[in-house]
């Protein structure tokens, strides 16, 4: 019965969403040029060129790639917020773009932060890698957030220099690798740089004798059979010789993907490296055992990828442990507060209020339709946002409310759409 209200409470709304199509037409339509620069200040959906989904490693470090791909982001300034504010990018893993980014993508903008949601895949003509890790090479993620990176630095209303990344698995990996020197310098000769790393459950595949300077924060729980954590160990512990300001936090009883909202389940056909426990230098392209730090006997940068696919296997868990969740939120909450000077926000992080929750939740469902937000008002009984093309969605006493530019519509009870935002980690 939940699942068949749920369905009939989004059908509802995409329904009553479609009629501001055409209005939204014109509005969205510069999204799809990429840009080079921000310095109009937009905000919204932006395109931007990175390298070829095949570009390998070697290719990046040496910038000797094209770029010829393009994807986009979704640039949110924070509401109410004045004059120039931090950022964060934000990069998913291999499952593709889901709520997870824009759940987390809320919280920092309730912190005052400007977010820029990466969609490292669709504009690559795919929407997951869990299945098929070839579809795209992971060296071009961190890669991709570089750019983006250097592309936030050109808006008037973003501080360049409290801008962080953030990813999860595959764009874990990315967060680690946006920290590494010689990958940096390659992508941003001009010197820009990220402010601070924060790798959720990354797997530690790539390591670097010469860091940013930058601070790493690196998440896991400890029972991830899809990224080893103990080759994710070995490879904070390198980084820190090697003088990196890195810390690592394991929490008990937590799977990959412990921040998501779902419970834990099986995933029968998502491939995995953890029983393949290697390390690839990006500064000497040596491979090691991660474990031991020995060379492993036949395998080389030149030979890395065909070796990880022989020993490759198939069948991962997946889902949250609510503990670890609201452990992980409150150390990143507290650690960006501190790293980027947010001495005017609370110690300790609080939830949205209802109608903010329904709002973030629908602004991803419905992202062509609730697009370039504006902040959260209230009048004639409502509490609501107002979207590109005069369309608005709020609350209303128990209920739900979208505005098509003609007409206010209801389109169904309040609880069933925080069950639906809460089903998805808003």
């Amino acid at each position: 019965m939940r699942r068949k209200r749920r369905k009939t409470m989004m059908k509802s709304l995409v329904m009553l969403a479609a009629c501001a199509c055409l209005q939204l037409f014109s509005a969205s339509v510069h999204a799809d040029a990429p840009v080079a620069s921000l310095s109009d200040g937009r905000t919204g959906r932006i395109s931007f060129r990175v390298a070829a989904g095949a570009t390998n490693l070697w290719s990046l470090v040496n910038a000797s790639y094209s770029a010829s791909d393009v994807i986009s982001g979704d640039l949110r300034l924070p509401e109410g917020a004045t004059g120039r504010v931090p950022a964060m990018v934000i990069s998913h893993g291999s499952g593709g773009l889901a709520v997870l980014e824009y759940a987390w993508a809320q919280l920092f903008e309730s912190m005052g932060i400007a977010t820029f949601v990466i969609d490292h895949f669709s504009g690559r003509g795919f929407t997951s890698t869990y299945s098929d890790q070839s579809r795209i090479n992971s060296s071009v993620i961190p890669a991709d957030a570089l750019l983006a990176l250097r592309l936030l630095a050109t808006h008037p209303r973003i501080d360049a220099s409290r801008i962080g990344h953030i990813g999860f698995s595959k764009g874990g990996a990315a967060a680690m690798m946006s920290a590494y020197e010689r990958l940096r310098a390659a992508i941003l000769p001009e010197g820009t740089r990220f402010a601070l790393h924060l790798p959720f459950y990354p797997g530690g595949r790539v390591r670097a004798n010469v860091l940013t300077g930058a601070p790493i924060r690196v998440f896991m729980g400890d029972l991830d059979d899809y990224d080893s954590v103990d080759s994710t160990r070995g490879t904070v512990n390198y980084l820190r010789a090697a003088g990196g300001d890195v810390e690592l936090t394991v929490y008990a009883g937590a799977y990959h993907a412990f921040d998501a909202s779902f419970q834990p389940l099986w995933v029968a056909d998502a491939q995995t490296d953890a029983s393949c426990p290697t390390s690839l230098n990006i500064d000497s392209f040596a491979v090691v055992n991660p474990l031991t730090g020995t060379e492993i006997p036949g395998v080389s940068s030149s030979n890395l990828s065909a070796y990880l696919v022989s020993c490759r296997s198939l069948g991962v868990m997946l889902g949250g442990n609510e503990a670890a969740r609201a452990q992980a939120r409150q150390a990143v909450w507290s650690f960006v507060r501190q790293r980027f000077g947010l001495g005017g926000i609370p110690e300790t992080l609080t939830p949205p209020g209802d109608t903010e929750r329904i709002l973030n939740w629908a602004e991803f469902q419905y992202r062509a339709i609730l697009a370039d937000r504006g902040g959260l008002q209230q009048g004639l009984g409502y509490t609501y946002r107002c979207y590109a093309g005069g369309v608005c969605a709020g609350t209303g006493g128990d209920r739900v409310y979208y505005y098509d530019g003609a007409a206010i519509q209801d389109v169904g009870a309040l609880a069933d759409y925080l069950g639906a935002a809460s089903g998805d980690g808003m």
